[in-house]
């Protein structure tokens, strides 16, 4: 997978149909619906996006997979833990946004995608993960990760 190309914009999505994946996606089945759409919202948060560059098999720069493996020991948010306000938060923000148009993750890091934003702002809410519980500790996060998806981005076009 390329996360700098343009035509990638989600990590995840959720679907109610049965679909086979490619040989690039993997299909994680949940116990409902609900669930698929919390793990979708976790899955494109930019805390997720991080760890998995960190756990990236580089293919040649910013081309890369995870074995299975990898994905399976990627820390995941536990469902069970979260309290029904909770996921009634995060499934009113799903409805919300689910309908948008997503551009490149390069461009919603960039241009302050408010989508991303709110996905990043609520689960760092319910994490409680205080440092990124504001809009300017987010846009430090975002502008890191941009940075470093660039950078692999300009290491393939100079090969």
């Amino acid at each position: 997978i390329d996360l700098t190309a343009d035509g990638t914009s989600h990590l995840a999505i959720a679907t109610e149909t049965s679909t086979a994946p490619t040989w690039t996606l993997w299909a994680v089945q949940t116990d409902s619906a609900e669930d698929a759409k919390l793990l979708t919202l976790f899955y494109n948060s930019t805390f997720c996006l991080a760890k998995l560059l960190t756990e990236r098999n580089e293919e040649r720069g910013s081309v890369m997979k995870w074995r299975q493996g990898d994905l399976k020991d990627l820390p995941v948010v536990d469902l069970d833990q979260l309290d029904e306000d909770e996921k009634e938060e995060l499934l009113e923000l799903y409805d919300e946004i689910s309908t948008q148009e997503f551009p490149s993750i390069v461009e919603q890091l960039n241009n302050d995608f408010e989508p991303r934003k709110k996905i990043d702002m609520i689960w760092a809410q319910i994490l409680g993960w205080e440092t990124f519980e504001n809009e300017e500790e987010i846009k430090k996060l975002h502008d890191q990760v941009a940075g470093f998806l660039m950078e692999l981005g300009e290491m393939m076009e100079n090969d």
